[in-house]
Order: C-alpha cells, then structure tokens, then sequence
C-alpha cells in the first residue's frame, strides 16, 4: 500500500499509525467536530467477490457486529462509521491514548497507548493486572455472548481509551463455528485450530499470562524473572492460574468461553476479598471456596506481598489441614471427556512458598541446563507426566517431605506462605 493519504471525506489524516500488507491506520482528525480518531484503510481486490478481498471480508465482519451488538460496549473499540469506495474500504474509530499519557503537540509523535506498547514498557501493576484482565474478558464475552468469535486476540489488539483496556481489530470476527483455520497470530492459535469460543479463551489465557509476566507468549508457561512476585501477590497466583487453564493443550478442559472464564475469574476474587471496601485488608478463607481456589495464606494482602518472616531462621513451613501438606492449583477439569491422551512431559509451576528452596521429586534435586537445582518459584519443563514424592530443602540445609503430587493431572503447585505449624523434617 501506498504511504501517502488517501482522501476520506471530512477528515484530515495526520500521521500514519501503523502499515501492515493487507491494511493501514492514520491518526485522523474530524475537520467538522474537530476530535481526533483512527482510520483503518483497506485496499479491494481486483474482483470485489475474490476470496482473498480483505475488505469484503471485514466489511460482512463490522456488519455482523453492529447488526448484533446494536450499541456500543465499555471494552470494545466504537465504530463512528465504514464506507467502501472503489478503491477500498475504511472505517472511523475512537482514537486509543497516547503512551504518554497526554495527546502530544505534534501528531508525529503519537504513540497508541496498546497494551503490547505499555508491557514493552514496564511490568504491570498487580492492581493494573486484575483489572486490565477484567476488561478483556468482559469485551470478549460481549462478543462470545452475540456469537462472534474474535480470532486473534492479543495485547497489540487490546488499547486504552480514557485509561480503560478495549478489545480493537474486528478483522478476523466470525459466526462461532467448527471449522479449522490457521487465522490470527502465531503463538495464539491453540494447537488444534478450532476457531470456536475455546481458541478465543486460549488466546486470552496468553494475555493474561503476558500481563502478569512480562514474557512473550510462546514462553508460556514459564514464569521467568518475575516469577517470585506472582507467588508474593495472591491476586497474580489466581491470575496464572486462570491462565493455566485458559491455555490447556486440550479444549475441553479450558473455559467454554470468555463468559465462564470471566465469572470464575471474579468468583475466585471474591474469595481472596469477601469485602469490596477495603480491598487491601486481609480477610479470612470464606467457607464456600473450594481450597485449590485460595492462592494465598490468610495473612496476605490482596494486592500486598505476604507477610513474611526475614531471615531462614525463622521460617515455619505448613499443615494446612487434616494432613493436607501442599495446596496444589489444578487445571479444573470439564465434564466433558478429553480430546487427547495425557501428555508425556509437561511444565510445572512452582509458585509462592520459602523463596530459593531446592525442589526435590522422589527426594533428588531437580537440575536446570546450567547443572544449577531449580528453585521456588520457577517453572520446571519437560517433567515426565507421572506421580512423585515432593519435598524442598531450604537454604538452611533443612529437607521436608511435602506429599505425593500426580503431574498428569497438576502443572502448578502452590506452596502457602507464612505458615502455622511444622512439618516434619526428613
């Protein structure tokens, strides 16, 4: 496409925002009202009704949304108006923020405000996380609501207007259906390529793990850097692990859609805080959450750190209750049977528990490629899917034996942190 404007009645376009091959988008401003918006242009085909007409297709795209929708949605991006020339279509939407926070002088050096640009930038907030997680799932079960998948959600496609997150791009939108299709982008595409509402879940599980890790999605699982904050934080624990069951290797076993995804979500969040007004009080366990649901100890923040002793001396490590040695996170499983067999090797999460504690299955240390033990929290890969005896040895030397943990079934093990009483030492 070429770089120069094309003319769009009634509006002056300033500065090119992005160019991909099959489309570009301006920063716009409306001569008339004088606001500024985003343009996206799209050049026809050479036979309007050719399979490959990117504009019809988006086009019957932006129709099927507006004829279902009806209205405009908090957390996706508003269409102002489309029309098609000869030449190609565009269509006028809501300007995201500038990076910066402020619309600069000279609209050269406008930044939309993505949520890829503001992880390039910075880790997120704990808060920031939550909330940004929210407002995703409440766009995409919008659209898994009127039966339109989305197909390529990821954070490039997720702008801030007015500081709140919205769901953009509506390229890819389709009737939810079966068939298989290799549309959207790589390392968001489930590894069966059903494009129903699961792949759109799947895709989102990888947003939210990017949120809460700063990593790219194709190192998913990993925890990376960062991986000691999300154990400190009961709020990122929850959120990775509605992620590991957002990005189940099968279907069945993730969300059904963004809907159920988004109610577990503030379910669970609820059990971590029973009382809104003070988000940041501890509360105590509430009786009807289930244990694999509470991520944390009862003496943590919601979005503070666990209260936690400084030196090793003083470390207490947990019986939780009745026997119960650990607190393992599963990925829940659906009702309806698995698409496929149970998985040679898998990757397992470590999170929370005593920081730089040695973990040990079936009582030896586990080595990373470097000859080094892995350590709380991290991630271990390629672990053979199979039943081992869990314990850790601490810094101090001191070996625990923590239970028997089954990782066929289980791929994050939540360790508790302060504790009450002591386990028996190996």
């Amino acid at each position: 496409m070429a770089s120069s404007p094309p003319e769009i009645p009634n509006y002056q376009l300033l500065s090119l925002i992005a160019q991909r091959p099959t489309c570009q988008v301006w920063l716009a401003q409306d001569r008339p009202l004088g606001r500024y918006c985003a343009i996206k242009i799209i050049p026809r085909a050479a036979e309007p009704s050719s399979e490959d007409d990117q504009a019809q297709r988006e086009l019957k795209a932006l129709r099927a949304l507006q004829q279902r929708i009806g209205h405009s949605h908090p957390h996706l991006i508003t269409i102002y108006q489309a029309a098609v020339t000869s030449e190609y279509l565009y269509y006028v939407m809501e300007l995201a923020d500038d990076l910066s926070g402020t619309f600069p002088s000279n609209p050269q050096l406008y930044r939309p405000a993505s949520l890829a640009n503001r992880l390039a930038k910075q880790i997120l907030r704990p808060e920031d996380c939550v909330r940004y997680a929210q407002q995703l799932l409440q766009g995409l079960s919008e659209l898994h609501r009127l039966g339109i998948v989305h197909r390529d959600v990821k954070p490039s496609n997720c702008v801030f207007v007015g500081g709140v997150l919205k769901l953009a791009d509506f390229g890819f939108l389709k009737p939810v259906g079966k068939d298989i299709s290799l549309v959207g982008t790589a390392g968001y595409i489930p590894p069966e390529g059903v494009l129903d509402e699961t792949a759109d879940v799947y895709a989102a599980g990888k947003v939210i793990y990017q949120m809460i890790t700063g990593l790219e999605a194709t190192q998913f699982p990993w925890l990376g850097p960062f991986g000691s904050r999300i154990g400190q934080y009961p709020t990122l624990a929850l959120l990775n692990q509605i992620a590991l069951q957002a990005c189940s290797p099968d279907r069945f076993k993730r969300f059904a859609n963004a809907i159920l995804m988004l109610q577990t979500l503030e379910d669970r969040l609820r059990c971590l805080a029973p009382s809104t007004s003070s988000p940041t009080v501890p509360s105590p366990m509430p009786v009807s959450c289930p244990e694999e649901q509470i991520l944390s100890s009862q003496s943590s923040d919601l979005f503070g750190k666990n209260t936690a002793p400084g030196r090793w001396s003083a470390v207490v490590i947990p019986v939780v209750a009745l026997g119960l040695l650990l607190l393992v996170a599963f990925w829940p499983r659906s009702q309806t049977p698995p698409s496929e067999a149970t998985p040679q090797t898998v990757s397992v999460n470590f999170v929370a528990g005593p920081w730089e504690a040695e973990i040990l299955l079936d009582g030896e240390p586990i080595l990373a490629p470097d000859k080094t033990p892995y350590r709380t929290p991290c991630t271990i890969p390629d672990l053979p899917a199979k039943s081992y005896r869990l314990g850790l040895r601490l810094p101090t030397g001191e070996t625990y034996e923590l239970g028997e943990v089954d990782f066929s079934s289980v791929r994050e093990v939540v360790l508790p942190f302060p504790f009450s009483q002591q386990l028996p030492k190996k």
